[in-house]
């Protein structure tokens, strides 16, 4: 089996058992649910960013000032300072990765997810995914669809983990 196969068949498998043991839930009872979505293709991974928790995309080539790295960086764009997370690195934290090229905010959070490329739009029926009731184990997935080509996200969850588990790496303001 050659390694891209081989690759595929791993992460089918992992994904398959985070969900063997889920159930559907209501559309009202998940932070991720709707059918507007944002898709950022990640090498083989296919994830979905639910849109309703997402602000405008901003082009990193437009920016006067970037870091040389963006995991973790601060950025500050008009009169605010955002944190950025890379979303490889946060999904995938072995992966190798683009270089992000997009940044998007997280409504209510003052975190962007840097992205490689621009995430497309997707409409997808809410009832074509397979919801994650428990998520002790990669909190941040919400579930994936039903044909298994799509991992929904859950950006409040991802960037709260950012803010814990990666946070040592920034330091905060003191008043």
């Amino acid at each position: 089996m050659n390694d891209v196969a081989n690759h595929d068949a791993v992460l089918c498998d992992y994904l398959e058992a985070l969900l063997e043991s889920s159930r559907q839930l209501a559309v009202a009872e998940t932070d991720v649910a709707g059918p507007a979505w944002r898709l950022c293709a990640l090498g083989r991974l296919q994830l979905l960013l639910p849109d309703h928790a997402l602000g405008a995309a901003i082009d990193c080539a437009s920016l006067a000032q970037a870091p040389n790295d963006w995991h973790l960086a601060r950025v500050r764009i008009d009169e605010t300072e955002w944190r950025v997370a890379e979303l490889v690195r946060c999904v995938a934290p072995g992966m190798a990765f683009a270089p992000v090229e997009t940044l998007i905010p997280v409504t209510g959070s003052g975190w962007m997810l840097g992205v490689p490329g621009r995430a497309q739009p997707l409409s997808l029926p809410a009832d074509a995914i397979q919801w994650r009731p428990h998520r002790t184990s990669r909190a941040w997935l919400a579930g994936m669809s039903r044909d298994g080509r799509f991992m929904a996200l859950d950006v409040h969850t991802l960037v709260a983990q950012a803010a814990e588990t990666l946070g040592a790496g920034i330091e905060e303001s003191t008043p």
